[in-house]
């Protein structure tokens, strides 16, 4: 059977413009599959999307829906749709507008994606043995969007298993006012490439590229979790995300923070990786834990199995490496502070102890790259995340004239980093609007420093007090190695906001301190 989703992957990345068509399955004795599937949508666009259903089992069946992912098509998901029939589940797999075989204009979870989902519930209630209002959908990245957003607006939804996931589209693409340049436009290439991408939606995010940003605030209104919470909250409806540390698409720091605003059954289970590579294995077929864990949810939440629970409900899991054993964490860890001393010749000082000293300035100048960075855009974080090939720079060759460096001591028991960093800062600059990128590193015995994380700012004051919130880790720093945050003003996954040399200051005095904090999961 992995053969034929093989091929299917093959066939997606090797076509061009809309991916269409058909995939036959040898004969089997647990399910009936159909492949062609076409349903009318009320604008009368044709759907496509193929159907499995149990053999030799007592309809009606609970059913799970599977929207495609951005850039592939109704046979993403067809290693998983046969287990999960032989499970004893109806599944129905769909190209969403504007993919694959389905007409009209890729809508990105829209009003018309969502009619389109109203109108394939209305199809399988009606013409296939599905079991009424017990449904479910789960998807990856776009498809995982789209699974929150009906479960959020479409009643007959029961429960969602989104992974690499968004919850608010807005800080997705443009959190702390800096538009995400790299996936941006693999979005959009990849989308004119792949698909049938409405006009309009390159027209929208070439606007923030630009700073114009209110266009952009209007169009993603209604496309996120965040502005639909209201149903799932009053039916208690459950959701599992599953994401992924080194996403930089759908970072997860807006996820944890949905998570919070969530009153029903809720799991976030964050694992290393890249945006959709620690479930991508599941694709082809082979185990997986973010997929087991699909499974035994809907087994739980639809079949009613209450042996097949194996989560832990209103918990966090992360994996701290992909050597290592997931942990279930506090939602309220005790606050760790590292505030920051000024420069002394080459770097300044982290520590547990507040500045008090006079007021005083560390300077340095915007306009070029300083080797600090987050690497090569998604094949950096998949090396690190998957194979612990790191990220690494060696902060003694710094460039100081156009970054600046902060550095602790040698812990002496090491340190857990868990949670979303925030790095305040009181920051002065002689041009606007401006851009920080702060990296934390940890640094060996021998000098070589891994990175961590990182947070990016666009600020558009020329004087203010700054709060940097760097993407969410799970990271431990090992006893005798130091912890360093290098600040500088460019790396290759945000767009710059300014093109002048312009100088930074960052002031500090004992009034207002400038500090890294670690608040866990809040």
């Amino acid at each position: 059977m992995r053969k034929y989703i093989l091929i299917t992957f093959l066939l997606q990345l090797s076509a061009f413009a809309n991916i269409c068509f058909s995939l036959n399955l040898p004969e089997s004795k647990e399910y009936t599959y159909e492949p062609d599937v076409v349903i009318s949508t009320f604008d009368n666009i044709e759907l496509h999307g193929n159907l499995l259903t149990p053999k030799n089992k007592q309809g009606p069946f609970p059913t799970i829906i599977f929207p495609n992912s951005w850039t592939i098509e109704e046979h993403e998901y067809m290693a998983q749709a046969i287990r999960l029939a032989k499970e004893g589940f109806q599944v129905f797999s769909y190209s969403t507008r504007g993919w694959g075989c389905s007409g009209g204009y890729i809508n990105v979870a829209g009003e018309n994606d969502l009619k389109d989902l109203k109108t394939i519930i209305d199809w399988l209630e009606d013409e296939t043995p599905a079991q009424r209002s017990n449904f479910g959908m789960a998807g990856i990245s776009y498809g995982g969007g789209l699974s929150l957003m009906g479960l959020a607006r479409e009643y007959r939804i029961k429960t969602a298993f989104a992974m690499s996931s968004w919850t608010d589209l807005k800080e997705s693409l443009y959190a702390q006012n800096t538009p995400r340049l790299f996936w941006t436009k693999f979005l959009v290439n990849s989308g004119k490439l792949l698909g049938n991408l409405d006009p309009r939606i390159p027209e929208l995010l070439d606007e923030v590229l630009e700073g114009n940003e209110e266009g952009f605030k209007k169009w993603v209104q209604n496309r996120s979790l965040n502005d639909n919470l209201g149903m799932i909250n009053l039916l208690r409806k459950p959701v599992y995300f599953a994401n992924n540390f080194s996403d930089n698409l759908f970072q997860p720091n807006a996820l944890i923070k949905t998570f919070h605003k969530l009153r029903g059954p809720k799991v976030l289970d964050l694992s290393q990786g890249s945006h959709a590579t620690a479930e991508l294995p599941g694709l082809f077929g082979l185990q997986n834990y973010v997929f087991d864990k699909m499974s035994s949810w809907f087994k739980y939440w639809l079949q009613n199995d209450k042996t097949a629970k194996d989560f832990e409900l209103g918990k966090i899991v992360v994996q701290p490496s992909v050597y290592k054993e997931r942990e279930i964490q506090s939602y309220y860890q005790v606050p760790k502070r590292l505030y920051l001393h000024p420069r002394r010749i080459t770097r300044g000082g982290l520590s547990p102890f507040p500045y008090l000293l006079p007021a005083q300035s560390d300077s340095f100048m915007a306009g070029l790259d300083t080797g600090a960075s987050t690497g090569v855009p998604f094949l950096s974080a998949i090396l690190d995340a998957h194979f612990e090939v790191p990220t690494i720079k060696y902060p003694k060759l710094n460039n100081l004239i156009n970054s600046i460096r902060y550095q602790t001591d040698r812990f002496e028991e090491g340190l857990k980093l868990r949670g979303i960093p925030r790095l305040k800062l009181n920051v002065e600059v002689s041009s606007t609007p401006y851009q920080l990128i702060a990296y934390i590193y940890d640094v060996s015995p021998t000098g070589i420093a891994k990175l961590i994380t990182h947070g990016a700012y666009t600020g558009k004051s020329p004087q203010e007090r700054i709060n940097i919130e760097l993407v969410a880790t799970a990271y431990d720093i090992e006893a005798g190695h130091r912890l360093a945050i290098i600040i500088d003003t460019q790396d290759p996954l945000y767009e710059e906001p300014n093109n002048k040399l312009y100088k930074v200051n960052l002031n500090f005095d004992f009034k207002s301190q400038s500090y890294l904090e670690i608040k866990g999961w809040k």
